[in-house]
């Protein structure tokens, strides 16, 4: 409980601090289209909390409303952070490894099975539409206790999110794989992908040849089709009791409670449709209050002020995600190649063209690459302490005309995310490691006596990684001899430990180095902490309606109004584009939780994830008692 205060303080006094963000949002979740307390209270003040009617008496509404969201580089400023052309920009760049002048922010063609010399432009303009009918019931019990309320709320939604992504490619290319890059022989570029909308969509992977295959992207995927799904939002519900209530004021509180029916993040696109609140149960507290200030001496006309606070904790939800790797935005679309043991005929030597004394590396290069996103996907528990939905409203009535004039305040704070022990992911379950730029097979010079079927130029695996690169370079640097791999020695070929002959960066080539040993990715290189996100928006909005008084018992009412959401970005351009600082790699974990020791990044990274959109809705309904 403790904790859950401490969060509402930081929530209400600590969400305006700036702080860099050079993370990027692996789920992107705005507030829930059932959390709005806006069009909750909107066109409703005299029709719930009335003073004095000693029976049971209630109001059901129904509305109809559609949202569009704007400010469309924002988002893709959240889904894609450094990598955009700049700050005003909702572009990347994709461009191989042997394109001049190749920009800090491309992303490496390599990655995506396209040629080494293939460039292109991709846009992004992110975008969310919804539209609902929210029912709401609200009864007032006064016959069982003077003040005592309940209500109950759910809006089935039809929710539909577009990147409207778009390529545009400058260089369709024309380099081949060269000798050693992905297989023994060089990949022709008809066997290639023709663009990164292809990688994008793509369900079958890549053939290279060899029996050795590029596996299709399965997480993370980035659609240029829209992407809609349709569900009850959440079931929320309150119960209170108005303890200060007269004709012309009141002031209650109440348990408020959500139950999750909305869709289950599935971690299958990067700009995932979500309904609902991520499938979180909800427990906490609604207070609420108003005060006429002026009333006419008729009592036909009158001005007052509401107030209404729906504060909850947002309980463990089982989700499905993807991540980055620490210290590299954007490493889901990495490139990882499969890694494993036995090492067959691989050694290696710490001196150029000697075979004595050489090791065997403790894995080797198996025939296999995977996207990263396949291997971090995985089964987390996410938990956020405080969600806040604060409204204030003016109402101005006269007769049956009714006008409000409000501000909405929404805030989230940091989920805590916690990686499912029950299921590992392939990242914990397999070997992998980064490829990079790496070449991944070398050749001998030469027989292997204890191998009398692998001829001269026979090719051989190698445990050739790439820890350090990146999504927009790897270490090798063009490079035909692996000079950037990780624990670089010079590679040679034979079998326990008795080398025999070099081996090459191609058949009659210069000897070409492998990693002893290779550095695999575990669970403790996953940037569980920067996948985190949080919430934080504005809100303006009025509402006009009409009550028909003339009736006794049922009183129909009907009305429209509209609303503009502000979402709070997390800092100017200039800071959350920033370069994050390397890694420190001297420590281990032997848990299924992941090390905090190894993590010298900005660690207060929590992307702000949050929705600024417009929206107009209908609201009518009918009042009895």
């Amino acid at each position: 409980m403790k904790r859950v205060y401490l969060s509402l303080i930081y929530l209400l006094f600590g969400t305006y601090q700036l702080q860099a963000a050079c993370s990027v949002a692996q789920l992107y979740s705005p507030r829930s289209q059932g959390v709005n307390a806006a069009r909750e209270l909107a066109g409703l003040t005299n029709h719930i909390n009335i003073f004095d009617m000693e029976k049971f008496y209630g109001t059901f509404a129904v509305t109809p409303e559609y949202t569009r969201s704007f400010d469309n580089n924002r988002i893709a400023e959240s889904l894609f952070g450094n990598s955009l052309n700049g700050c005003e920009s909702s572009a990347i760049t994709i461009s191989g490894s042997t394109v001049a002048d190749r920009g800090p922010n491309d992303w490496l063609a390599d990655y995506f099975g396209l040629p080494t010399d293939f460039e292109s432009n991709l846009t992004f303009r992110p975008r969310v539409t919804n539209f609902l009918v929210d029912f709401y019931l609200y009864l007032g019990l006064d016959e069982w206790l003077c003040g005592l309320f309940c209500f109950i709320h759910t809006p089935i939604v039809n929710s539909r999110w577009d990147l409207n992504f778009e390529e545009c490619i400058v260089a369709e290319g024309s380099a081949n794989y060269p000798i050693g890059y992905f297989t023994p022989q060089a990949v022709p570029r008809a066997t290639l992908r023709n663009s990164f909308t292809e990688y994008a969509t793509d369900c079958n992977g890549i053939n290279l040849g060899n029996d050795i295959y590029i596996a299709p992207l399965q997480a993370a995927r980035i659609s240029p089709e829209s992407k809609s799904d349709t569900a009850l939002a959440d079931i929320r519900f309150a119960l209170g009791w108005n303890f200060l209530q007269d004709v012309d004021y009141h002031f209650g509180l109440g348990i408020l409670g959500a139950a999750p029916t909305g869709s289950r993040p599935k971690g299958q696109f990067i700009f995932e449709p979500i309904v609902g609140n991520g499938h979180h149960w909800e427990l906490g507290g609604l207070l609420w209050g108003h005060a006429t200030f002026w009333r006419s001496e008729c009592e036909e006309k009158f001005l007052s002020g509401w107030i209404q606070a729906n504060i909850t904790h947002m309980f463990k939800a089982h989700q499905y995600r993807f991540f980055d790797l620490k210290c590299k935005p954007n490493s889901r679309y990495m490139l990882a190649e499969r890694m494993d043991n036995p090492v067959n005929l691989l050694l290696s030597n710490t001196m150029e063209n000697v075979t004595d004394n050489s090791t065997v590396p403790n894995n080797q290069f198996k025939d296999l690459y995977a996207p990263v996103a396949n291997l971090t996907l995985q089964e987390v528990d996410t938990t956020v302490g405080v969600q806040a939905d604060i409204v204030v409203l003016l109402n101005y009535t006269r007769c049956g005309f009714s006008w409000d004039l409000g501000y909405n305040f929404w805030a989230r704070t940091c989920e805590k995310i916690t990686p499912n022990c029950s299921c590992p992911p392939l990242i914990q379950s397999q070997k992998w490691a980064l490829k990079g730029d790496a070449f991944t097979f070398g050749f001998t010079n030469g027989d292997i006596p204890t191998t009398p079927d692998t001829p001269a130029g026979s090719p051989v695996a190698l445990s050739a990684t790439e820890s350090s690169a990146t999504i927009h370079v790897g270490t090798n640097n063009g490079s035909l001899i692996n000079n950037g791999v990780d624990n670089l020695q010079w590679a040679v070929a034979g079998e326990n430990q008795a080398a025999t002959v070099l081996l090459l960066n191609q058949p009659n080539g210069s000897q070409t180095q492998t990693s002893n040993n290779p550095i695999l990715l575990t669970l403790d290189d996953v940037d569980f902490k920067a996948a985190r996100t949080k919430g934080l928006s504005q809100k303006v909005f009025t509402h006009v309606s009409y009550s028909w008084l003339d009736n006794e018992d049922w009183t129909p009412y009907l009305g429209f109004g509209a609303e503009v959401e502000f979402a709070m970005k997390d800092n100017s351009c200039e800071t959350s584009l920033c370069n994050r600082n390397p890694c420190s790699s001297t420590c281990t974990t032997g848990s299924c939780t992941p090390s905090t020791t190894c993590y010298n990044c900005n660690e207060s990274d929590c992307r702000r994830c949050a929705l600024s959109q417009w929206g107009f809705w209908i609201k009518g309904g009918v009042s009895f008692n």
